[in-house]
């Protein structure tokens, strides 16, 4: 089975997005049957060189194209209608708006194949109002449509698939997570005591609430205590959490950091005590799967789908509000070290348990399978 996958994050700065089609590329690719392409614009130049690495080392071809805006758009969709290569069995395309979408959609045209769509959240309801005038358009003339002829879409969580149906998506939807790699964690110091932690670590965007997180943390001041924000900067909106940060006197107690990868991300992880996206919308939420497979104790909000904090008594799933957050944060600081400890011990269990990669693949390719040749439908689909 020839994969080909199709994104516009071929680099890391492409945070989640990249990092689950590296992912779903590389553990496919080990599958005894599969051969993966992965075709995509090069969204960080800058970077480009050492990522590219990650691929290589992977196993799985890639094919870059150069490109940003409209440009990147019409690059991408010229590269589907002359991919070289073996015609693909099955096309997987990753987000939408800069017409990864619609460059799978031809592609899977050119080859008679089935068409995979992940949205990756961006159709989830916080994320569709947001910016919806630049939206309105593309949706009308082509999204829709090429969602809507998609022979399967993936969601990465049950809550994301709920959302295609009011949109009048109603195709067959295979719903896997984002896998982990656990080999790159790092174990935790044993620290019961000193400075502590609580660590934000995701895009700096308007999407992940860091306005109501950096509020919320100015009513708690907890004492000894720390909020590093690390994440790559959206359009200029760090300065806006710092401005906000500093005229509200929270001084070194919010500390702004660029963004972690890799060992550094890991590194990150393992030196925090607490964990926390205060996200309006995610469709899944990858950072929280890493900081609990690290052994963090997690505070996230309702619009993720991370109902398991609450349900397991490892962190804390609440209201995607200000006071919400707050009491989140109250109680979690003051909570004693060891039983911070305690909780971030037995959501690694859960992570550990739930987030392989090598399940997701099979489970994946079991649903590529389906959709090519039919027969009986595997766990994963849902059909609304």
């Amino acid at each position: 089975m020839h994969i080909v996958q199709v994104a516009s994050a071929l680099s890391r700065s492409g945070a989640g997005v990249h990092e689950a089609v590296l992912g779903i590329a590389t553990h496919l690719a080990r599958l005894s049957d599969v051969q993966v392409t992965v075709l995509g614009t090069i969204n960080d130049p800058a970077r480009w060189q050492a990522d590219r690495l990650l691929w290589e080392e992977a196993g799985v071809k890639v094919v870059p194209v150069s490109g940003t805006g409209p440009r990147g758009v019409f690059n991408l969709l010229a590269a589907a209608g002359h991919l070289p290569g073996p015609p693909a069995d099955i096309v997987h395309g990753h987000a939408l708006w800069k017409g990864e979408a619609l460059a799978a959609a031809r592609l899977a045209d050119r080859c008679n194949c089935p068409l995979v769509i992940s949205p990756h959240g961006m159709l989830e309801p916080w994320a569709f109002r947001n910016s919806r005038l630049k939206k309105f358009l593309p949706w009308i003339l082509w999204e829709r449509r090429t969602l809507a002829n998609a022979a399967l879409l993936q969601a990465m969580s049950g809550q994301e698939a709920d959302a295609f149906v009011p949109l009048g998506l109603y195709n067959p939807v295979s719903i896997q997570p984002v896998g982990l790699d656990m080999a790159q964690i790092q174990p935790r110091p044993a620290r019961l005591n000193g400075p502590r932690t609580c660590l934000f670590l995701s895009r700096i965007h308007p999407k992940k609430g860091l306005p109501m997180l950096v509020r919320a943390w100015a009513k708690v001041r907890p004492p000894n205590w720390q909020l590093l924000i690390a994440g790559p900067d959206d359009n200029g909106h760090r300065g806006e959490v710092e401005r906000l940060a500093a005229s509200l006197g929270l001084g070194n107690g919010v500390v702004l950091r660029g963004p972690a990868y890799a060992a550094e991300k890991w590194g990150l992880l393992a030196s925090a005590d607490l964990f926390i996206l205060p996200s309006y919308s995610e469709n899944f939420g990858i950072v929280v799967a890493e900081a609990m497979a690290a052994g963090l104790p997690v505070i996230t909000t309702t619009g993720t789908p991370w109902s398991v904090l609450q349900d397991k008594g490892v962190g804390w799933w609440v209201e995607p509000t200000e006071a919400a957050v707050a009491t989140a944060l109250r109680d979690g600081v003051n909570r004693p070290a060891a039983e911070l400890v305690a909780m971030g011990e037995k959501a690694a269990l859960i992570a550990r348990h739930d987030f392989t990669w090598e399940q997701i693949a099979l489970s994946l390719h079991a649903a590529y399978s389906w959709a090519s040749v039919g027969g009986e439908k595997p766990p994963c689909v849902r059909i609304p």
